[in-house]
C-alpha cells in the first residue's frame, strides 16, 4: 500500500475513504507493529470499497487549455466534469495548497455536514499532501481532491437532522465536554468520534476561534436525532475489565480484522487509540471507548 495506489482509489460512496485510511493506517502500523499479512487485509478491505482507477486525466504541469478563473468557483459549484480538474489544476498553479485548503475549511466551520466527512476527509487530504514527492502523486492528488471538494462542499440541500430536545446551544465548550458527547453518540461508525481525533489532531494548526467552532459543530451533530438506528447506536453496556495498553491494542485489532465490512473499522480503530492517549481523557471515558470498540467489531456489517 503506497501513496500512489491510495491516490488512484475514487469514490464509490459519495467521499474518497482511502487518503484518511491511509493516514490511519499509517498510525496504526506504527502503534500496533501491524505485520505485511496484516496490511494486505487492511489494503483488500480498501479495495472491495473504492476501486482503483488508473485513467490519468491530469499528465503534466501543461493543462489543454486555459481554463476562465473567474468561472472557478461556478464550474466547481455545478461539477462540471472534466472541466473542473483544469479549473482546479489551474488553482494549484497559482495558489499555494494551504490557501485552497483554508477557503474549504472556512466553509467547514460555517457549516456542520452529516457524518462530519467536510472536515476529517479535507483534513486527510491535507496530510497526504505534505507526502507527496512527485508530480505524478500531485496530478493524482489534484484529481482526488477535486472530486472530494465537488462532491462535498456545494451541495444546494445538504443533509441536516432536528436537534435532541434537551440541546443546549453554548458559545464555548470544553474538549471533555466535546469527547463526553462523542462517547455518548458516537453516531454512524462512530463518525463523531473520528472527527473529534481528526479536529484535535490538528488542533496546534488552527486558530482558537476556527477550532472552537468546529468542536462545536462536531458537538452539535452529537446531538442530531435520526429515525435510523445505525445513526445513533445504542451501546449501554460499560466495559468493566483492566484498562491497559494490551486491551486497547487487542480490541483495536478485533475491529480491523474480525471481519471485512466497513472501511470505517480503520478510521474508527485509529481515532479511538488516538483518543484514549490523550493526556487529559479520564478513566470512564477510557472505559466506554473500549465499550465502543466491542460494539463496532461485533458488527457484521
Amino acid at each position: 500500500m503506497t501513496l500512489d495506489t491510495i491516490l488512484q482509489r475514487i469514490a464509490a460512496t459519495h467521499q474518497q475513504h482511502s487518503i484518511k485510511c491511509f493516514i490511519s493506517i499509517q498510525y496504526l502500523t506504527k502503534a500496533l507493529e501491524l505485520s505485511g499479512d496484516e496490511l494486505e487485509r487492511l489494503d483488500a478491505l480498501l479495495n472491495s470499497e473504492e476501486p482503483v482507477f488508473t485513467n490519468e486525466i491530469l499528465t503534466s504541469n501543461a493543462l489543454p487549455f486555459e481554463p476562465v478563473a473567474r468561472r472557478r468557483d461556478w464550474v466547481l459549484s455545478h461539477g462540471l466534469y472534466p472541466y473542473s480538474y483544469f479549473s482546479m489544476a489551474q488553482w494549484f498553479h497559482e495558489s499555494d495548497f494551504n490557501e485552497i485548503f483554508n477557503y474549504y475549511l472556512d466553509l467547514c466551520i460555517k457549516h456542520s455536514q452529516y457524518l462530519n466527512h467536510n472536515l476529517s476527509i479535507l483534513l486527510a487530504f491535507k496530510e497526504g499532501f505534505e507526502q507527496i514527492t512527485t508530480n505524478s502523486q500531485k496530478f493524482r492528488f489534484i484529481e482526488r481532491f477535486t472530486e472530494f471538494v465537488t462532491a462535498t462542499f456545494y451541495q444546494k440541500d445538504p443533509l441536516t437532522y432536528p436537534l435532541a430536545d434537551d440541546f443546549i446551544l453554548k458559545s464555548d465548550l470544553s474538549l471533555q465536554e466535546g469527547l463526553d458527547a462523542a462517547v455518548t453518540q458516537p453516531g454512524f461508525w462512530g463518525h463523531n468520534l473520528i472527527a473529534l481525533s481528526w479536529l484535535i489532531k490538528h488542533k496546534d494548526n488552527l486558530t482558537n476561534s476556527q477550532f472552537n467552532q468546529l468542536l462545536l459543530n462536531v458537538y452539535e451533530q452529537c446531538h442530531w436525532t435520526f429515525s435510523d438506528v445505525e445513526d445513533s447506536p445504542v451501546i449501554d453496556t460499560l466495559y468493566q475489565g483492566e484498562l491497559n495498553t494490551a486491551v486497547l491494542h487487542r480490541n483495536c485489532r478485533a475491529l480491523l480484522f474480525n471481519s471485512s465490512n466497513n472501511l470505517h473499522q480503520i478510521t474508527l480503530a485509529a481515532s479511538v487509540m488516538h483518543l484514549y492517549g490523550q493526556h487529559w481523557i479520564k478513566t470512564q471515558d477510557k472505559r466506554r471507548l473500549i465499550s465502543i470498540l466491542i460494539f463496532y467489531s461485533a458488527l457484521k456489517r
